[in-house]
């Protein structure tokens, strides 16, 4: 750990389960206190390390050593075999000094480098995960979805997958349906009051907030409407202030923020951010060009976009807004490249530090991530067999998730899908 960072042992010890996964809620459980008491910890952490999102708290842990970083089941078979030798090859049973730890810490890095290293060729981009999407056998496939259904708005909550709305055979649903992966099943919540597609969701504190959309008779509502997963309950807050669907939607500082869409006629350069606990809506810096097809993701200071200038366009748009940059006198846009291949966006996620982005184009999905350094997206790969158009995608517990679509027939899929992207390397325990 470096110096400068002054982390006391407790928020060492929170930092590497952060890394790990883990929410306030089973951190707390893991160390016998309270969620408050982890709350305060974690801000502190943040402000020692300079982070503002778990994501980057997992990256900085990864680079101090507290965790291992993503690998391949094959790759993670030959580190836990080496590290096994290592630990047979001690005189000792059953006890491990101190020296030994550090030398073991040394070994699982520097196992995690070779292996990278030799995965790789010299011209091939640098991203954090070592991945393969274009290898069928490891793609699983989930429990089907209760209803079928396309364009779900996909979130995730306490290590669970939500389905919120979407279109289905009878047209415009309201289905609220969570998904646990270790029990591989699915569980029909409450509805939600507006049935709506074309609309995004998104986790702040402990609530998920669905604003917008389309409706069942083909028009577009202001409707804002927030589900309490704990309680199962939905509540109505103040109407987005123009109708909109097919927008971008992140999270940034405790607000929500509303990027773009459909505004019934045309796309909109609207950004519009809200507040949860004044339940304020505020318009800020419009978007440079009006686009619809939006798809957002928080990623370290700025918020990363794709998006389409026409609906009937297959170009995508790149876009990043800076919140804190958004003052008189400033402009807190930045313009990206267009992404290299046509298609929708099924998904953005930040993962590691990094944007990834995944495109169903007309006879393939492709798998994209973005070099920060050269500003510019680099292929990992395309996979043919993920036939379904208008699914969406979400990532839980360093799995990728796909979540229904349109099936080549025209029916609706309950399909899911996971690939997991990263897998964890567990020490042995410690006999004093």
């Amino acid at each position: 750990m470096t110096e400068n960072t002054s982390l006391t042992s407790r928020e060492t010890e929170i930092l590497a389960l952060i890394a790990e996964g883990k929410t306030n809620k089973e951190i707390a459980a893991d160390l016998f206190i309270s969620v408050n008491t982890v709350k305060v910890h974690v801000s502190n952490i943040f402000q020692k390390i300079g982070v503002a999102s778990r994501t980057g708290a997992t990256l900085y842990a990864i680079e101090q050593g507290l965790v291992s970083p993503a690998l391949p089941p094959e790759n993670q078979m030959e580190a836990d075999e080496v590290v096994q030798e290592e630990i047979h090859s001690t005189s000792t049973r059953n006890k491990m000094t101190i020296p030994f730890l550090v030398v073991l810490g040394v070994l699982l890095i520097t196992i995690t480098i070779l292996v990278a290293t030799r995965n790789k060729t010299p011209a091939e981009p640098e991203s954090m995960l070592m991945v393969n999407f274009s290898a069928d056998e490891r793609w699983q496939d989930y429990q089907v979805l209760n209803t079928p259904r396309s364009n779900v708005a996909a979130v995730t909550y306490e290590n669970q997958l939500f389905a919120i709305g979407g279109n289905f055979a009878e047209g415009v649903s309201g289905n609220v349906e969570v998904f646990s992966p270790i029990e591989n099943s699915w569980i029909s919540l409450v509805d939600k009051p507006t049935p709506v597609t074309e609309v995004s969701a998104i986790l702040i504190g402990e609530k998920i907030y669905v604003p917008g959309g389309k409706t069942a008779d083909d028009k577009v509502t202001d409707k804002f409407e927030v589900f309490d997963p704990r309680r199962n309950t939905w509540e109505e807050r103040a109407s987005i202030p123009i109708v909109l669907s097919d927008y971008g939607l992140a999270s940034f500082g405790g607000d929500l923020y509303l990027f773009g869409g459909w505004d019934g006629s045309k796309p909109s350069d609207a950004t519009l951010k809200y507040d949860p606990d004044q339940d304020e809506w505020s318009e800020i810096s419009s978007l440079p060009t009006p686009l619809t097809s939006v798809v957002a993701v928080q990623s370290g200071n700025r918020i990363v976009l794709t998006g389409k200038r026409d609906k009937t366009s297959t170009t995508l748009e790149m876009i990043s807004y800076f919140p804190d940059r958004d003052l008189p006198g400033e402009n807190p846009w930045e313009e990206g490249v267009t992404l290299p291949v046509d298609g929708s966006v099924s998904c953005l996620f930040d993962l590691l530090g990094e944007v990834y982005a995944v495109v169903k184009g007309e006879s393939a999905t492709d798998f994209l991530f973005y070099d920060g350094q050269k500003k510019n997206w680099n292929s990992m790969g395309h996979n043919e067999t993920l036939i379904s158009d208008n699914s969406r995608c979400t990532v839980l517990g360093g799995e990728l998730f796909f979540i229904g679509g349109t099936k080549p027939d025209g029916g609706s899929s309950g399909e899911l899908l996971g690939y997991k992207m990263i897998y964890s390397i567990s020490l042995p325990g410690i006999i004093n």
